[in-house]
């Protein structure tokens, strides 16, 4: 079954199980804003690798004429066996709310924050300046429990779940864009208690924030994008309890950074950046090239995708490399760069 879970801003992901299988999908939606597809661009390439964009094989993906409409609180979208985008309402699903009083949500992620094997929810309330999580208690639909990370997080945009400090539970990223703050809570146990590490202040118009082994060290890596003036940054964990951060600016002139995505996109086996920066229109790429401190090569894939708000990389038709999607803040449609090799 594929259950859909939503939230009013950045970012929402759906969750598939499958026999034996589980994996998450990224579905971008621009804050308040419907978007459509198919993707209507024209081609255009970057760097070393040749990117086109236009529509898909039908053979390999259907077309979808979706849509996402803005809502208050958080929902999610049951239809057994079978995961639908559209732009109208589907007779056949059910509506089941977690909350209706997380103020203007802006982020949401899944993860088993309490250990016990089944998917929780955690989200970032922009409005509400608090970062919450949602402990799944079973049941069909399942019921939830709010719980309380922090409050008072000033306009919180973005939020990931990951094990950080590697004791094999779920902790929270987040940061905050009128706080300019980047924060870890380390996961005590089962999600009751948290312990707040303060990674980086005065980031301007904090955005995005999400998590990966940028150096191959096996301890998890923070990477993140601020909007004012538009830097783009990573903080590499020494692996150690408490975690020391080191941080290694990555752009300062992406005016207006939006997003920041881990990505093999280059197929080497290490992890390159994607981002997004509506101010100048851009969607870039950073090789990453290795090396300590790591050496990061830039690539545009556009200097003119209007609004530029947030992308992401899956292998779309299917071919063994990863293609790319972005989504456009104002813009009601999304654009596909396909990878040609």
């Amino acid at each position: 079954m594929v259950s859909l879970i939503g939230a009013v801003g950045s970012s929402v992901r759906c969750s598939q199980k499958t026999p034996g299988q589980e994996f998450l999908l990224k579905i971008f939606a621009t804050a308040l804003l419907s978007m459509t597809l198919p993707i209507m661009v024209a081609a255009e390439t970057a760097g070393q690798s040749d990117w086109s964009d236009g529509p898909m094989g039908t053979t390999v993906s259907p077309s979808w004429d979706s849509g996402f409409g803005a809502s208050d609180g958080i929902s999610w979208l049951a239809i057994p066996g079978q995961m639908t985008l559209s732009g109208a309402v589907l007779e056949t699903a059910v509506k089941h709310v977690i909350s209706d009083s997380f103020v203007n949500p802006s982020s949401l992620d899944a993860a088993d924050i309490d250990g016990d094997g089944d998917l929780d929810l955690v989200g970032a309330a922009f409005g509400g300046h608090e970062i919450r999580w949602w402990r799944n208690e079973g049941g069909s639909p399942p019921a939830w429990t709010p719980m309380t990370i922090e409050t008072g997080f000033a306009a919180a945009s973005t939020v990931r779940a990951a094990d950080i400090d590697g004791d094999g539970t779920m902790d929270v990223a987040g940061c905050a864009w009128t706080d300019g703050e980047l924060v870890v809570w380390a996961n005590g146990g089962q999600g009751v208690s948290w312990t707040r590490q303060s990674v980086a202040t005065g980031l301007s118009e904090c955005h995005w924030v999400d998590v990966a082994d940028l150096n191959g060290d096996g301890a998890a890596d923070l990477l993140g994008a601020a909007a004012d003036p538009g830097m783009v940054a990573v903080w590499i964990s020494d692996g150690a309890m408490p975690i020391a951060w080191t941080r290694q600016t990555i752009d300062d002139a992406f005016a207006g950074a939006r997003s920041l995505v881990p990505a093999d996109l280059d197929a080497d086996g290490d992890v390159d950046l994607l981002g997004t920066a509506l101010v100048d229109d851009d969607i870039s790429w950073w090789r990453n090239d290795g090396g300590e401190p790591i050496v990061w090569v830039r690539e545009d894939l556009s200097g003119t995708f209007s609004g530029a708000h947030h992308a992401d990389a899956w292998d779309m038709d299917l071919d063994g490399d990863l293609d790319i999607v972005g989504a456009g803040f104002g813009h009601p449609w999304l654009k596909l760069w396909r990878h040609d090799g």
